[in-house]
């Protein structure tokens, strides 16, 4: 062991430089007033401890609080230890003082921990560990987050979102992290932890809808199977947190392979079109056979789909809208001859309908069954939702997928509704919308507190839930819901013959949870945790 000299002297607050390894920041607070009251009656109980440079400058090593203190009351002097240290010794100081005070912000702890590995070297990351008394995990955790975008940081330095809201927005790629904190976490929308999770979650594509290799998608830290074990996920549905990265190999290996595909052999159509990079307003079905063979070998000729693979037009152009019409034309003149059709017929009847359609629907009563049957065809055709009333509504020997494309049969369909039926499936819709995509987690949960649900009330605690627990979040759940400590519950456990619930397996611990009590109102603490007013 190093042997140093120390010396005791009272030092000129002045002349005591700034201390180069201090993370800490903010030096205000009640705690920070009260030492300045402490010091104003009592002085400084215990010198600060400076180092001695070549220069015969005397820097800061510890105490800076003291000595900010001091100055603030306009002191001359401070009691001050002078110590022989090296740079090194001098961080290690500085770190360790700063950790064991109780007013060091995550943020401040977060630097501290990626200043000693960077002066040090990831090799020292175990001493750093030992000396901090700090889980491993949790250090790693604190290094990580300090990649996010500085405007992040600020606002959880602030208080205004959580570690949590930090531990996933970590899970998306670098140029995606800050969009995803201004959608979901500004001071106008604050989602809580667990719906930020449900969103990037629904956001993400699962892997098993990948039409690629996803060989090395096994290893990738933005898949949600890599990524369980430092943020506590759920891996049953694996998906991919990278998803214009999941986009790019699928637009490329369909171009690649198209010829190959279902898709091709079905429709023969050039190649694929995304529906979230295209656009449905850029997106022209082409629904008559005679206008597919006008538009064949077209690179705009394409088969619209989903990310998923889903379809969502077997046929359709995504080129000029201009050479779509006139295609449309010239199929309309060869499927009936003897009309007319000029193109100013076409171009003049558009701007009549565009005129004349708003008049009149703008002018009938909302209760009228002419406007349910046109809010039900637009809210049909503008979420997708096609198959979905093929399914449900299709008469006879229709297929119901060609509900997706001929708007002529979805209309006529709709036609045949009364006045209840077509109620019914307005709401039906509105229904599979709200659980859809385009809308989040809290809006549901605002749609389901409008709609007379009450989490407290109507939750049930089950099965499914807590086989996602661990045994020890169990047992600690049960002592917070009330439901171990009963007699019921207690005789269970002794049944089975065991002396503790710690003893338990985790099968056992999940039947008493069940079965010992009435569950009406015993619902956890995270599921309440709406983080919505």
């Amino acid at each position: 062991m190093r042997m140093t000299m120390k010396k005791y002297v009272n030092l000129d607050v002045k002349i005591i430089e700034p201390n180069p390894f201090q993370s800490r920041k903010q030096f205000k607070g009640q705690d920070f007033d009260d030492l300045k009251a402490s010091i104003k009656e009592k002085g400084v109980l215990i010198p600060i401890l400076v180092r001695s440079l070549a220069d015969e400058k005397i820097q800061l090593v510890a105490g800076e609080r003291r000595l900010k203190a001091s100055r603030d009351l306009e002191l001359i002097t401070i009691p001050a230890i002078i110590e022989e240290l090296s740079d090194r010794e001098a961080h290690e100081v500085t770190m360790i003082e700063n950790l064991q005070r109780k007013d060091l912000t995550p943020l401040e702890e977060a630097q501290g921990y990626k200043d000693y590995l960077e002066k040090n070297g990831d090799e020292a990351f175990d001493d750093l560990c030992l000396k901090t008394s700090r889980n491993p995990q949790r250090i790693r955790k604190l290094i990580a987050i300090l990649k996010l975008p500085k405007e992040v940081l600020r606002s959880w330095d602030n208080g205004k979102i959580k570690f949590g809201h930090l531990e996933q927005l970590m899970r998306l790629p670098k140029d995606q992290q800050l969009g995803m904190y201004k959608d979901r976490l500004t001071e106008q929308h604050i989602s809580s932890v667990s719906s930020l999770k449900n969103e990037i979650d629904n956001w993400a594509p699962e892997l098993k809808n990948a039409m690629f290799d996803t060989a090395e998608c096994a290893s990738c830290p933005y898949n949600s199977s890599v990524q369980q074990s430092l943020f506590g996920l759920d891996s049953e549905n694996v998906k991919c947190l990278n998803k214009p990265c999941f986009f790019q190999k699928q637009k490329d290996h369909l171009v690649l392979n198209w010829k190959k595909t279902k898709y091709y052999r079905q429709n023969k159509t050039t190649g694929p079109a995304f529906r979230e990079e295209v656009g449905w307003k850029n997106i022209h079905s082409i629904l008559q056979e005679n206008m597919e063979a006008l538009c064949k070998g077209c690179e705009s000729f394409v088969t619209v789909m989903h990310i998923n693979g889903m379809i969502t037009s077997n046929t359709a152009c995504v080129g000029d809208k201009t050479c779509f019409d006139r295609k449309h034309r010239e199929a309309n003149k060869e499927k009936s001859p003897e009309r007319k059709k000029t193109d100013h017929g076409y171009v003049f009847r558009e701007k009549f309908y565009s005129a004349r359609i708003p008049e009149l629907v703008l002018n009938t009563d909302p209760s009228d069954l002419r406007v349910k049957h046109l809010a039900l065809a637009a809210i049909v055709r503008s979420h997708d939702l096609g198959s979905w009333f093929g399914e449900t509504y299709h008469e006879g020997d229709v297929n119901a997928q060609n509900y997706i494309w001929d708007l002529k049969l979805l209309w006529k369909r709709i036609e045949k509704m009364d006045e209840a039926e077509t109620e019914t499936a307005i709401r039906n819709a509105a229904v599979q919308i709200a659980l859809g995509f385009q809308f989040d987690h809290d809006s549901r949960h605002l749609i389901a507190t409008c709609f007379g649900a009450d989490l407290q009330k109507d939750w049930i605690l089950h099965e499914e839930y807590l086989k996602k627990k661990k045994k020890d979040e169990i047992i600690q759940m049960g002592k917070d819901l009330g439901i171990i400590e009963q007699k019921k519950a207690l005789n269970m456990l002794s049944t089975m013959k065991r002396k503790s619930y710690d003893k338990a397996k985790k099968t056992e611990l999940i039947e008493i949870m069940l079965e010992s009590i009435d569950l009406s109102g015993k619902v956890p603490k995270e599921i309440l945790d709406v983080g919505i007013e």
